[in-house]
């Protein structure tokens, strides 16, 4: 059976949870029915010295990704349709790789 959206974000969570935890001041993650190809969802919530950050993926493919800068307070902001090509762990790697500014 494929991994559902939810699911994969769960697994690369399990895999990147103490990097995450190291870097961050703050660090949730939350899911919702992971499973259920229509209502599932997962978001992680991340804030470090210098930044907000909020990635949510739902099942049916939509993605959200937004972080803050809290000097600065400049908004950046991803919302969009999963495209086929997109691979979830290496956009997982890229977004919290920009937000905290190193490799995980």
């Amino acid at each position: 059976m494929n991994s559902t959206i939810a699911q994969q974000v769960e697994k690369w969570y399990a895999e990147h949870s103490e990097w995450l935890t190291d870097m961050s001041t703050k660090l949730r993650v939350r899911s919702i029915e992971p499973s259920d190809a229509i209502e599932g969802k997962v978001a992680i919530e991340m804030e470090t010295p210098e930044m907000l950050a909020s990635v949510a993926f739902w099942n049916p493919g939509d993605v959200s990704f937004i972080t803050v800068n809290k000097q600065s307070g400049k908004e950046k902001v991803d919302d969009r349709k999963l495209r086929s090509s997109d691979d979830i762990p290496s956009m997982l790697d890229d977004y919290f790789r920009e937000v905290t500014g190193s490799a995980g």
